[in-house]
C-alpha cells in the first residue's frame, strides 16, 4: 500500500503514548533523495533510521527538519523527495 504525503506528515507528527514517554515524538524510518539546486548536486538516495520530526508548523517551502535519534544533526528534507516512510512507498 502506498502512503499519501498527507498521511506521512500526520504520522511524522504523531507522538508516543504511554506512561514512559508521553508527548515525545515517535521515531520513524525515512528514505529520501537529496537535491541542491544552487550547487547543481543531488540524486543520492539516503535513509534515516530512527529519526524524529523537529518542524512544528507547516511551511510554504514544503521542507521539514528531521533529527536522527542519538545525534545533534539536523537534516532538511523536501516533502516531495520522500521515497519511503517506515518501509512503505510514498505516492
Amino acid at each position: 500500500m502506498m502512503l499519501k504525503l498527507t498521511d506521512v506528515v500526520r504520522l511524522m507528527r504523531k507522538s508516543e503514548s504511554g506512561h514512559a514517554s508521553p508527548g515525545r515524538p515517535r521515531p520513524f524510518t525515512i528514505q529520501y533523495v537529496t537535491a541542491d539546486r544552487t550547487r547543481n548536486k543531488g540524486g543520492e538516495v539516503r535513509t534515516l533510521k530512527r529519526a524524529v520530526l523537529l518542524t512544528k508548523k507547516r511551511t510554504d517551502n514544503r521542507i521539514v527538519d528531521l533529527q536522527p535519534l542519538g545525534t545533534t544533526d539536523i537534516v532538511r528534507v523536501h516533502l516531495d523527495l520522500i521515497l519511503r516512510f517506515n518501509n512503505q512507498p510514498v505516492a
